[in-house]
């Protein structure tokens, strides 16, 4: 399949972006018809991606700002955004646009206007912007508010000298907001405006707590960013040993379950398993607010989680929540699993036992990649106790069997700082790293060898036998450091060598071996021979041996070729050498007398560490952070702030949520209730009090709301009813008015009848027309 079949058909402009013209592209930004406009935009957008020069084209993407549709409005903004710095007076005529689309009745388009705007890094529209967040607060979408509260960062990062009061007022007016959408957004402001700024969040801590597990994911980290500097800034440490209460893990739940025996293992600092410590209110809300976090899918959340309890839980309860989730999310993906190492590594160097019983989670496979197989070996090494040492040797013999070199070496090294940590086992290393010695490469013989000088440095004297042996393999091996440590293992325990000249003679001849290819050898063994060779001088004048003379001008040769070697470190360090040893009257004659103390076995002994400075290093910075996981410290990196002698005292926070109207704006489906202010400890039951009242309520509310609706069916009925009857009762007036006219009639022509009855009764009978009065008519 094509790459314009599996991306779509927007990824042709990728393609044509290399022959793209701009009097074609700027012909079709000119057009009046839409579509035309959008192909050019895309065009645009895909030649600023390829890295094709876009700028000349300015003028003609910024009168596309009037369009009315969406998709092309933002291409627009996203051209606006990466190319307004280098174009600012033409930059400048998209701002009235922007300040219409605030208007704009869809929330996208206000949000989208703003977030361009803020993005557009001018100094001369900094009050225009400011001007349109202040407006934005008080919009009626959580949206737009989002957006404003994102827009702070931006225009703090152009003068933060200049708006550091205004925008630490406008994030406080923020934080007053009780959509969690904007709460996420707005604590994000705070910490990179004001991360100090305390007095914003005193009054607001308990109903961050209450919100944050119905915040955003990413919200949420911001929150517990915030909430850890916050508690250890203002709580008592609870690593001090301070009296703990016993009591149920869970309120519910009985102290004595599944303890029958009543034998419960007690801690060295007092506390039990199943036991609460006694922390402030706040901070016990803090905890156990985070505690359902755990189980968020997203990594980075239970990775803040983590890093909180670390720091602010006590130990024991820390174990109790976190490991489970943190072992978790180490068996998702490759990437998550090195971060999540890195922060297991740190955790285990300051509390090894919390992961006693989860060595196989950090047992080493044939698929991880080098960087976690490493990462293992360090855990390993420092989660060994009395108790695991031996399942962790076991798997470390079966490691140096790998056939990656390296990994091999770092086994061996791993071993040698188990061996170290737990004297017990030191001989099992030794003979392991024996066998090493004989069977394995180069490189795996000088690791080990180096191993082996480490482990030495414990008990010399009940290993003279490894140090006879190491001397018999100087002339096979040919690795430098490997040489260097046998040379420096030979001169160091000299006088753990044996008795009657044997010790000597083993010594003198790993000098002539050394001898012999001196001017060939590396700079670090030229060196530890010098060394060798002072101790043996120093050795045949206590001892008065009889071969003093032939091994003295070994010795001497030794000193001479090193007076003439190229590096001036071997020359320099011989020259010393010479003039406190063979130089008794001189100007060096005082430390002539002391020169067994300089060099001899009667001197200080340097010992090697085999501590892993890879974790040594990182438990200075905090868990989880860029400076963390690279080791050195980054740009913007704050450490973490010590626990305060002074704590708060608790009813600073016993403030009611906010009655300004501020807080509620555009509170869709949002809950404003005054904050927490009484024992913490019935704080989820009264919390669960009130769900249950408001489910009761709201049950009530639909029984009443069916009622209504019922009343309300019925009053219709009725009224059509009582229509119906006023039709009826004016159709039945009609019809007796009708019937009274119609009577009235009636009764007017029998009236009318009679009348002329009686006038016919009182009139004279007609008289009998005559012809003539007939003609006349």
């Amino acid at each position: 399949m094509s790459y314009t079949g599996v991306l779509g058909g927007d990824s042709k402009y990728f393609k044509e972006s290399n022959t793209a013209k701009f009097d074609e592209i700027t012909k079709q930004l000119d057009s009046n018809n839409f579509r035309d406009k959008l192909v050019g935009m895309k065009k645009v957008i895909a030649m600023a991606s390829s890295g094709k020069e876009v700028e000349p084209l300015f003028p003609y993407v910024v009168k596309n700002c009037i369009t009315k549709n969406v998709e092309l409005k933002k291409l627009v903004y996203m051209y606006l955004v990466h190319f307004a710095e280098q174009k600012q007076e033409e930059a400048l005529l998209s701002i009235n646009n922007f300040q219409k689309d605030l208007d704009d009745k869809n929330q996208f388009l206000r949000a989208l206007a703003l977030r361009v705007m803020s993005s557009l890094n001018v100094q001369d529209i900094t009050t225009v912007i400011l001007v349109g967040i202040k407006k934005c607060l008080h919009d009626m979408s959580p949206y737009v508010r989002k957006a404003a509260a994102l827009g702070i960062i931006k225009v703090f990062r152009q003068s933060p000298e200049e708006l550091a009061v205004e925008c630490a007022e406008l994030i406080g007016e923020l934080l007053k907001d009780n959509n969690t959408m904007v709460l996420g957004a707005a604590v994000h402001a705070f910490n990179e405006v004001c991360p100090t700024n305390y007095e914003l969040i005193h009054p607001v801590f308990r109903k961050l707590c209450r919100y944050l597990v119905d915040c955003d994911e990413w919200g949420q980290c911001s929150i517990m960013q915030m909430l850890l500097r916050y508690g250890r800034t203002h709580f008592q440490s609870p690593f001090k040993g301070e009296t703990y209460k016993k009591r149920a893990f869970y309120d519910d739940e009985d102290d004595e379950e599944g303890d029958h025996d009543g034998n419960k293992e007690i801690f060295d600092d007092g506390y039990e398993p199943g036991a609460e410590m006694e922390l402030d209110q706040d901070h016990r809300l803090l905890l156990r607010s985070t505690a359902p976090l755990l189980r968020t899918r997203n990594s980075a959340v239970v990775l803040m989680v983590v890093n909180l309890h670390f720091y602010l839980s006590p130990r024991q309860e820390f174990s109790l929540k976190c490991v489970t989730p943190l072992l978790r999310i180490l068996r998702s993906y490759r990437e998550n699993a090195y971060i999540v190492l890195m922060s297991v590594s740190t955790i285990a160097r300051e509390r090894p036992e919390v992961f006693g019983n989860h060595l196989k989670d950090f047992f080493i496979y044939a698929s991880d990649p080098a960087y976690v197989r490493n990462l293992k070996l360090e855990i390993l090494s420092l989660l060994a106790t009395d108790e695991t040492v031996h399942s962790i040797l076991k798997e470390f013999r079966t490691y140096v069997k790998f056939p990656e070199q390296d990994f091999v070496n770092n086994t061996i090294k791993a071993m040698g700082r188990v061996a170290s940590k737990i004297p017990e086992v030191v001989e099992s290393c030794i003979g392991t790293l024996m066998n090493l010695i004989t069977k394995g490469s180069e490189h795996i013989v000088a690791e080990s060898i180096i191993a082996i000088h480490q482990l030495l440095q414990q008990n010399p004297e009940d290993n003279k036998k490894i140090i006879l042996q190491m001397a018999i393999l100087l002339d096979d091996i040919k690795v430098p450091i490997a040489r260097a440590s046998i040379a420096y293992m030979i001169g160091e325990y000299i006088e753990y060598l044996p008795s009657g000249g044997v010790g000597i003679g083993v010594a003198a001849d790993a000098l002539r071996i050394l001898a012999k290819d001196f001017v060939k050898e590396d700079d670090l063994v030229k060196l530890q021979a010098l060394n060798l060779s002072t101790k043996l001088y120093l050795s045949l004048e206590s001892t008065g041996d009889k071969k003093s003379e032939q091994i003295n001008m070994l010795i001497q040769y030794v000193l001479n070729l090193a007076r003439y070697d190229q590096s001036y470190d071997v020359r320099d360090r011989a020259r010393f050498m010479r003039n406190i040893l063979f130089n008794p009257k001189g100007t060096t004659s005082t430390l002539h007398e002391k020169s067994d103390e300089i060099f001899g076995s009667s001197g200080k002994k340097n010992s090697v560490s085999l501590n892993s400075k890879f974790v040594e290093d990182r438990a200075r910075f905090l868990l989880g952070s860029l400076s963390h996981i690279l080791n050195h410290s980054t740009s913007g990196y704050t450490p973490l702030p010590d626990f305060p002698v002074e704590t708060l005292n608790y009813e600073e926070r016993n403030v009611v949520a906010a009655t300004d109207g501020q807080a509620d704006v555009g509170a869709i489906g949002e809950t404003s209730s005054e904050l927490f202010t009484g024992d913490i400890d019935d704080f989820y039951g009264e919390e669960e009090e009130e769900e249950s009242e408001e489910y009761e309520s709201e049950e009530e509310e639909e029984e009443g709301d069916d009622d209504n609706i019922d009343n309300f069916y019925d009053s219709e009925e009725e009224e059509e009813e009582e229509e119906e009857e006023e039709e009826e009762e004016e159709g039945e007036e009609l019809e007796g008015e009708e019937e009274e006219e119609e009577e009235e009639e009636e009764e007017e022509e029998e009236e009318e009848e009679e009348e002329e009855e009686e006038e016919e009764e009182f009139l004279p009978p007609p008289k009998k027309a005559s012809t003539s009065n007939l003609l006349k008519f």
